[in-house]
């Protein structure tokens, strides 16, 4: 599974860092996180997280 940054996610999602952090504190993203603190997300769950954003805007 390819695991991405903060960032990373962000740009799949088209929303800033904190949003996707605001997405983990509220359980719609899960990351792992490095013995040096930096959080890693799981790509396919970023972009299924993106598609059903993409569902709802566009209703």
């Amino acid at each position: 599974m390819e695991k991405l940054t903060t960032n990373d996610a962000a740009k799949i999602l088209g929303k800033a860092g904190a949003t996707v952090l605001y997405y983990e504190r509220t359980g719609k993203l899960s990351a792992e996180r490095t013995k040096s603190g930096l959080r890693l997300f799981d790509r396919a769950e970023v972009e299924a997280l993106a598609k059903t954003l993409r569902k709802r805007a566009n209703g």
